[in-house]
């Protein structure tokens, strides 16, 4: 199934739920944009209503839970990655597999668009006397996001997908500098994280990387950006892996 999106975007997408809850499945589904194409993967009747109904979570601890994730993740860049070697950084896992520069590029590029559009949320919502809820819940679509990125309970990854043709990395960038913004970027995401305290989850809105007019709740951005930065973290960890086998 093929879409083209345009102001018409948040339509489109809500009629993913429309058909998942009538019974109907739907193989992929792919938005085209003037500058880049992005594949949803096969969604089925039974997914989409459990994220409709997640339960309501308190939002210190939905925060502390975020602020912890970004830890784990900077103490890894830190403590693990700053000390490979640009050839470990930059040796490609298998054909057509991305190395962990790459991985960190692709990353970081998010990171580009994500960290001042949730800036903005925020700084937006406090002049506009923005305050705290008690407990945050999940849109259907922001639960979906994040879903997708999660790894499965053993730690694997869920599925392949394509990145936006605005996301892929070049064939050859420099660790140093990739590793140096990400360690950056995730400063600058615990730094977010405690502002958000003092703002409501719930109805700030930060818009997507693929349009604007799609926005997702801020702690669904906070909780998909997340997401995303940990199943690379798994596929950087991975090619390191690759890399000291093949060299033994």
């Amino acid at each position: 199934m093929i879409l083209t999106y345009d102001f018409k975007v948040i339509y489109m997408m809500a009629m993913i739920m429309i058909l998942c809850n009538h019974g109907h499945h739907i193989n992929h589904l792919k938005i085209i944009g003037q500058n880049h194409s992005w594949f949803l993967p096969r969604i089925s009747p039974p997914v989409l209503p459990t994220f409709v109904l997640l339960k309501k979570i308190k939002v210190m601890e939905l925060l502390e839970e975020l602020h912890e994730r970004t830890e784990k993740i900077l103490r890894k860049a830190v403590g693990e990655w700053q000390m490979l070697s640009h050839e470990q950084m930059s040796a490609l896992p298998a054909p057509g597999a991305w190395s962990a520069a790459q991985c960190l590029e692709h990353l970081n590029i998010y990171g580009r668009h994500y960290l001042p559009a949730i800036e903005k949320a925020i700084q937006s919502g406090k002049q506009a006397g923005s305050r705290p809820a008690r407990a945050f819940k999940s849109g259907w679509l922001g639960a979906y996001f994040t879903q997708l990125m999660l790894p499965k309970a053993d730690g694997a990854l869920k599925s392949k997908m394509k990145a936006p043709k605005n996301a892929v990395p070049a064939a050859q960038p420099d660790p140093q500098a990739m590793l140096a913004e990400f360690i950056d970027q995730q400063e600058t995401m615990l730094r977010l994280l405690r502002q958000a305290e003092s703002v409501n989850l719930n109805t700030l809105r930060v818009p997507i990387s693929l349009s604007p007019w799609i926005r997702l709740k801020l702690g669904d951005t906070f909780g998909f950006v997340i997401a995303h930065m940990e199943r690379h973290v798994l596929q950087i960890d991975s090619s390191i892996v690759v890399f000291e086998d093949t060299s033994i």
